[in-house]
């Protein structure tokens, strides 16, 4: 690009030298020819010389300003190391951005800062940062997707200015950033620090107001990564190897209270000493609160993790939100004078402690009077200590969670006894009544679902069965003429509704709606669960080129109803055009394709390792690759089922 510009450049001022010789020499000839010639003509051929040269230099002049100074103005604004725009163009952009953001047009920045530039520097010499800066930045470029220009507006600082994106696009690129893991240098993976900001109309008075927000977010998301003790690297990680999935507590009404978060370090399959437990939990910690950010990963609510005693004591810990963040002291935390002044200080911050597997007249009195809440083990605990625990302790300002919750006999015990919160598996699995009978209208809205698992499904086909339910026309179009769709023009015509929405999105909306609406007394996390999973086997189709996406959705999405609807899959499955392979997948998986996508699925939600990496083997998909999966599920589906929410 450079060599052409330049090369263009000699042509023309070439071309002008020459043009302009020719015309003096013409001016020469007339001149020394007056003799020969009259005056008249001598003068009429110098003025049409000069008019040639005006001509000549005006040509010049405007091809020089489309050749040139394009060039001068791309050396000018582009930083010389990576190519992309420098601090110039950033200064231009802001003034030109400013009149279209006060006019109403949504309008973000967002600033990025390298963080371990001078660390690279320092070991590894000046030209192993430049690669590790050009490295950095051409990721941030390959994410944002084209949705703006990038800019280096410092020695390791960069920004952009992003025009027309909502805010769940920009936290999606945010979250993009959060989990990014590539390596930029051997050893160096991905480590930057962002911070996003949108310009407020009637608040901002110029986008520099706008960078300065932007600015200050990015260096609290820089203080938020420094938090995070070293012990989470090991010498030689490059990378935190850590499962996490995570596990609902639900309250007396089963809504969702919080998550226990589970979790296996990859590394160590066969053990877990105490050194890896340590390893763990920062993992889990750094997982939650760095690359994911624990509201994603809890969906705003809060999330409990298991914190050994050496954890208990780490002064960056209190720095991170109290309100997100559940300790859980473990059963084997012995009190010494260090660790109970450490859950004094937590619990004076704010921090929600809690006393997992408690056991009565144990070392673990002695952190009661800090603890918020009792976890009591249902399986290990007898009847009799399950129901001691809550009556001796009730009264003093602490909640109880019944864990390992597996049958409705320890359910129902459980709330018999007082106890606040449920949390195990047993709200994952189907009562199995067996007289249980699936009505025709949910029949018949199964058999939408699996009838638009080909994509080259009849649209009119979809909509002459809608049709017969004046309720779910009505909320189709609300959700067809909604904001999350760009509907800048209303569609009263149910065929257009269902084109605009796309079989994707119908999809998951009718099973929304069925299940959410249908069966209410079910818990709705189970809803969230089965969008979750469709969301994940999709992207492993997508992942490892499995060729049936919607087949591989339908399979996800399909793999609660059992718990959903309290009747087994045969019978739900009974009359549904839905091919073999699938039903198999889902009544009794086998180590085919489909069959270890939904036995994957099953596992890694029961935090279930051991099976999840064998059913993963089977597609030849890393237990690591599906945890990102996973966790990219999670985000999305929580944002998705709260739009179809606002919509029911």
């Amino acid at each position: 690009m450079k060599n052409s510009y330049i090369s263009r450049i000699y042509l023309i001022i070439t071309l002008t030298v020459l043009a302009v010789s020719a015309g003096v020499f013409a001016i020469v000839y007339f001149t020394s020819n007056s003799a020969i010639l009259n005056d008249r003509m001598v003068s009429y051929s110098i003025g049409l010389s000069i008019l040639f040269i005006l001509i000549v230099l005006a040509v010049t002049y405007i091809l020089i300003s489309r050749t040139a100074v394009p060039y001068v103005k791309k050396l000018t604004y582009t930083d010389v190391l990576t190519g992309y725009e420098n601090r110039m163009a950033f200064e231009h952009r802001l003034r030109e951005v400013g009149d279209h953001a006060d006019k109403g047009e949504t309008t973000a920045m967002i600033i990025f800062d390298l963080n371990c530039l001078k660390d690279i520097n320092d070991t590894n010499g000046h030209e192993a940062g430049d690669t590790y800066i050009k490295n950095t930045v051409d990721i941030i470029f390959e994410n944002l997707q084209g949705s703006g220009p990038l800019y280096r507006i410092g020695g390791d600082e960069f920004a952009t200015i992003i025009v027309g994106k909502n805010e769940v696009e920009i936290e999606k690129f945010m979250h993009a950033m959060r989990t990014e893991n590539r390596k930029v240098l051997e050893n160096r993976p991905f480590d930057c620090a962002c911070g996003s900001a949108f310009f407020i109309v009637g608040v901002d008075r110029t986008m520099r107001d706008v960078f300065k927000r932007a600015d200050d977010a990015m260096y609290e998301d820089k203080k938020r990564q420094k938090r995070i003790p070293k012990i989470i690297q090991k010498p030689g990680d490059s990378t935190l190897d850590i499962l996490i999935a995570r596990q609902p507590i639900y309250d007396k009404r089963l809504k969702v209270f919080g998550y226990e978060l589970l979790y296996r370090n990859n590394r160590q399959k066969n053990s877990f000493n105490e050194q890896s437990r340590d390893y763990a939990t920062a993992s889990v910690i750094a997982g939650a609160f760095l690359n994911f950010g624990i509201e994603s990963l809890t969906d705003q609510k809060i999330g409990f993790i298991n914190f050994t005693d050496k954890f208990l004591d780490v002064e960056c810990i209190k720095t991170l939100p109290a309100r997100h963040l559940g300790i859980e002291i473990l059963e084997s935390t012995i009190p010494t004078s260090e660790s109970l002044k450490a859950c004094n200080e937590l619990s004076n911050l704010g921090y929600t402690l809690a006393l997992d597997d408690y056991v009565i007249d144990s070392v673990s009195d002695e952190f009661l009077q800090y603890a918020k809440i009792i976890k009591v083990d249902f399986l290990s605990s007898s009847d009799e200590h399950a129901r001691a625990v809550v009556k001796r302790h009730k009264g003093k300002g602490i909640k109880f969670i019944a864990e390992k919750i597996e049958t409705k006999e320890a359910y129902e015990k459980a709330k018999a006894y007082g106890y606040n919160y449920f949390q195990g598996y047993y709200f994952s699995r189907p009562a199995m009544i067996t007289s249980t009978l699936v009505s025709p209208l949910h029949i018949n809205v199964l058999r939408l679902l699996s009838l638009m698992r080909d994509d080259d499904c009849d649209i009119h086909e979809i909509a002459d069965i809608i049709t017969y339910d004046p309720g779910m026309v009505h909320k189709l179009f609300r959700l067809a003429n909604s904001v999350a769709f760009g509907a800048a023009q209303k569609v009263d015509n149910l065929n257009t509704a269902i084109m605009r929405i796309g079989l994707s999105e119908l999809r998951l909306w009718l099973f929304f709606m069925l299940t959410h609406n249908i069966y209410s007394e079910k818990p709705s996390e189970l809803v969230k669960q089965s969008m979750l999973r469709a969301r994940a086997a999709e992207e492993i189709s997508k992942h490892k080129n499995l060729g049936d996406n919607p087949g591989f959705s339908l399979v996800g999405l399909f793999s609660m109803l059992d718990a959903i609807m309290d009747a087994p899959f045969d019978m739900i499955l009974s009359g549904i055009p839905m091919p073999d392979k699938l039903k198999n997948a889902l009544t009794n998986p086998e180590r085919d394709t489909y069959g270890s996508v939904v036995s994957l699925l099953r596992a890694y939600d029961r935090a279930d390792w051991n099976e999840a990496e064998q059913s993963g083997k089977n597609i030849d998909l890393s237990l690591a690759e599906y945890g990102k999966i996973y966790l990219d599920a999670v985000s999305w589906c929580d944002r998705k089922c709260a739009d179809f929410a606002g919509l029911s």
